[in-house]
């Protein structure tokens, strides 16, 4: 993030993810890495492009590495160059207070469908359920989003050492952004593989 400025192109962005992720020992990317901004964040999943950055917009990270054949947690951040418009943050405030919630929501023993409940009820308690494109979790392993789904059909019960990425994507017609980390499934809780900028990003 340190390395990101004005007038660099996403895909410059993304060949230094590339270049950190391999230098610390991965043997690939866990998922096809993507960095986006602007209006291009309105897509759930999208791939970088020449598309350059600009000050005062939404960037949005998705950055993860393959380690022991695993695809490991992938890290998805929003952030911005300089400070954030007031609507675009009040957003991405609710985005992260739902990634929280949603943490603190996933123990063994929990139904998975009663969990999503909780999580949009707890978004609309925020004035952001018509934001929410699906549910809050995806399976965690062996590509970049498998099953088990968490979302609202669920119906089965959460088990230990279960491991899913926590997604939480809220939706603008402007933009969107997505706060996500992978977690283990524990008796009290969860363990986060990644606790990393859990916070509001601005670099100036």
């Amino acid at each position: 993030m340190d390395e990101i400025k004005p007038g660099m192109t996403e895909l410059e962005a993304v060949g230094i993810a590339q270049k950190s992720i391999y230098v610390n020992g991965a043997e690939y990317e866990g998922l096809p890495l993507y960095i986006f901004s602007g209006k291009r964040t309105t897509n759930a999943i999208s791939r970088p492009t020449h598309k350059r950055f600009k000050k005062g917009e939404l960037i949005q990270l998705g950055i993860g590495a393959k380690v022991g054949g695993y695809s490991s947690s992938s890290v998805q951040r929003p952030l911005c160059l300089g400070k954030m418009p007031g609507d675009v943050k009040d957003l991405v405030q609710a985005g992260l207070d739902a990634h929280k919630k949603t943490l603190a929501l996933i123990k063994a023993g929990v139904n998975a469908g009663e969990l999503v409940r909780k999580y949009y009820d707890f978004v609309k308690s925020l004035g952001y359920e018509k934001n929410i494109l699906y549910g809050p979790c995806h399976g965690l392993g062996m590509m970049e989003v498998e099953p088990p789904w968490i979302e609202l059909t669920s119906d089965y019960v959460l088990q230990e050492n279960m491991t899913f990425q926590v997604d939480n994507f809220l939706l603008r017609e402007e933009y969107g952004l997505r706060w996500e980390d992978g977690v283990r499934v524990t008796k009290g809780g969860v363990e986060e593989f990644s606790k990393i900028e859990q916070r509001i990003i601005e670099i100036n």
